[in-house]
């Protein structure tokens, strides 16, 4: 067996703002803004001679189905590349983001797996090719395909052109209930008008004006689960909260504070009003 790396980071994403457009065919048009908190998954790859594995572990590692998982649809995706169709390996994944929270973490393992064994066989695939694989992967696959800020709008997804640093740590929260994207994306019968990003705001302005554009999703979980709606209260009405709201289809939300006083004082208070809750903050990469 032989290593090919042990520090790959297949990071979460929260959507700032999420809006539901029109529903099409197969997928609805959706716009929303994404940034990546240094949240992540750690990956081991090796290969060997035996049958491809892939193995979770972690906190979440027992809650991955084993067999039917979108790494393996990576994998299975790239060994109809002639250099890799005899070739097989041993991936580990310790999963530190939750599973059904919105923060993408299936797609972020699949993506990072996928971009590392391009590069390090140097495959030569075509970017419409790329893009077209990663749609199979997963709905939300594109948006792994770098780290950096990225504006999904409708059927394109741009990358953000500011390079400052959002100069504050976000706050998540992670209710332990395993939300399904397809049930919210079926259950969801508003859809709100087209609106406009101007691409020169920096980060800390897109931050400013994105709670004005809500996750159009909220209505569909809140009305399903009244712990998410509880919590997302609670995280409104915590001392320094400039922001608040569900990411992506849920269940995981995520604030926003004032400072980091604000901050640290709001995960004392969430970790004694919700025990059991999975709760962490981080910085944005």
């Amino acid at each position: 067996m032989k290593l090919l790396t042990r520090n790959l980071k297949a990071y979460a994403k929260i959507n700032l703002f999420l809006k539901v457009i029109k529903k099409e065919k197969k997928y609805h048009l959706l716009q929303s803004f994404f940034l990546y908190p240094e949240v992540f998954d750690k990956i081991e790859i090796f290969e060997t001679l035996k049958k491809t594995e892939i193995k979770f572990y972690g906190l979440f590692g027992r809650l991955v189905n084993q067999k039917n998982n979108t790494v393996f649809k990576a994998i299975i995706l790239l060994k109809k590349n002639k250099k890799l169709k005899n070739k097989n390996f041993i991936i580990k994944v310790k999963k530190n983001i939750p599973i059904g929270s919105g923060l993408g973490g299936g797609s972020s393992d699949a993506v990072c797996v996928f971009n590392f064994l391009i590069k390090y066989y140097n495959l030569k695939i075509k970017n419409r090719d790329y893009l077209k694989h990663l749609r199979l992967i997963g709905h939300d696959a594109q948006v792994f395909n770098n780290y950096k800020p990225k504006f999904m709008n409708l059927k394109k997804i741009l990358t953000f052109k500011s390079k400052k640093v959002l100069q504050k740590k976000v706050l998540i929260v992670y209710p332990n209930i395993n939300i399904s994207t397809d049930i919210v994306f079926k259950k969801n019968k508003v859809f709100s008008k087209i609106i406009s990003i101007n691409e020169n705001l920096n980060l800390d302005q897109i931050l400013s004006v994105s709670k004005y554009f809500g996750n159009d999703l909220e209505r569909v979980v809140t009305k399903k689960s009244k712990q998410i709606l509880n919590l997302l209260i609670y995280l409104k009405n915590l001392s320094g909260c400039t922001f608040s709201q569900m990411t992506g289809s849920g269940s995981a939300c995520f604030a926003f504070f004032k400072d980091n006083a604000c901050l640290y004082r709001a995960i004392y208070n969430l970790r004694k009003q919700y025990k059991n809750y999975w709760i962490t903050s981080a910085k944005i990469i």
